[in-house]
Order: C-alpha cells, then structure tokens, then sequence
C-alpha cells in the first residue's frame, strides 16, 4: 500500500539497509503553470576543495514540481562517506523537462542549464558533517528563478536549473513518501517500508517510521492508513 507520512513530530530514518542521509525534495507554485515535471538524474555531494561524492541516487526519480508546493517529498536514502561537505550539484535531464499551463495546453520549454551547484543555506551551521546520527537534507528546485520568459519564441520558457539546499531547517520532517508497509510494531507506533519509485513498483531503499502519538497515516485512497492489511 502506497502511505503519505504527515510531518508534525514524525521521524523517518534508515534501519540499515537505507542510509545515513535522507534526500527531501521540495518547491514552490509557479504562475501560469498546472505542471511541470522533470527527471532528477544525480545528486552529489561537494566538498571544500570542489571534490564530489559519487551519485547518491540509484536511478532517476520524476516528479511534477508544482506537486511537491509546500510539501516534503522522499528523493531517497544516502549512505555517504563519513565527511564535511559543503554544498550539492544537482542535474536534472533535458530531455524529461515537459510543462503545461493552466488549460492544459503543453508549453515548450528550452533547457540552458541543466546542472546547478548550491551551497548549504546558513542557519545553524553551514557545512554538512556525516557521521553515524541520521539527517535530513532538503533540496529546492527553485522554479521562480529558474524560469524566464523565452525571447525569441512567444509563450515558450527557457529553464536555466537554480537549486536551493538545507540540512538544518524549522519544522524538519518527511511529508510524503510511496512505499510497502513490511513490518509494523503498534506498541512502539512504528513501522518499516521499502520505498517505491513513482510507478509503484521499483523498490529503491527501505525506512523505519515512527509515528507520534495523535498522528495519522494517509494512504492513497486519503484515508486513514490504520495497518499492513
């Protein structure tokens, strides 16, 4: 059964087979659009001599952008090596970039950048330190700066990539994420979930959620989401 975990003082981590960083992806609206989605192909993370880690994602995920307004979604679960780490290069693929407007109608769209470089946003500490405590790591695909009106062909967009990324940030948590329930222990409201790619079929990690007393479970139906039956 697919489940949406609500934020407020749930956790969400990995329980060994996951990793030791949690990947959220999150946006907000953008005028005169009804959807826009794209393929997120890597996420790296940077240190301070420029070195990059290895992919963190095991295969592209997809999401409609306008989708994910307000909300935090699961990109995946990272195990990277044990470091401080500055900033994130995120890419994205070209070709998957698709945008509609309000009526529907497909709107073209010309991808100049496709890979963007962020530093950490500074509140409480600018560098990522990973060690053995598991955190979370939002990235903001900024749709206001990275769309602009095409000059040349009128009504069209060129889509220059403008990430936004934070480790330390209020109300941190997990708003939805598609998984199985394979576990579950009511006593200590937990339960654990291999995670599925947005077909719904391709498991691509596996987390321990613990849920907070007064907290529901929505599944797919936006129904109260109550056991693994």
């Amino acid at each position: 059964a697919g489940t949406s975990c609500g934020g407020g003082g749930d956790s969400i981590g990995g329980n060994g087979t996951g990793g030791s960083l949690g990947l959220l992806m999150t946006d907000a609206p953008a005028d005169g659009l009804s959807v826009f989605t794209l393929d997120v192909v890597s996420v790296q993370l940077m240190r301070a001599d420029g070195t990059l880690t290895t992919n963190l994602l095991p295969a592209p995920r997809n999401y409609d952008l306008l989708g994910l307004a307000g909300l935090r979604a699961l990109l995946g679960l990272a195990d990277p090596l044990a470091d401080t780490y500055t900033g994130i290069r995120v890419k994205v693929d070209p070709a998957s970039v698709l945008a509609y407007d309000m009526t529907g109608t497909a709107v073209g769209v010309t991808v100049t950048r496709a890979t963007d470089d962020a530093g950490f946003l500074v509140f409480d500490a600018t560098n990522l330190v990973v060690g053995s405590a598991f955190q979370d790591m939002l990235i903001d695909i900024d749709l206001e700066k990275s769309l602009s009106d095409d000059p040349v062909n009128l009504g069209a967009l060129i889509f220059e990539l403008v990430v936004n990324v934070e480790h330390e940030f209020e109300d941190s948590g997990l708003d939805e994420f598609r998984g199985r329930v394979v576990s579950e222990d009511p006593t200590a409201g937990r339960f654990v979930a291999n995670l599925l790619d947005d077909s719904g079929t391709t498991p691509f990690g596996q987390v321990t959620v613990t849920v907070a007393a007064g907290d529901d479970l929505l599944g797919d139906d936006e129904q109260v989401f109550a056991s693994v039956a």
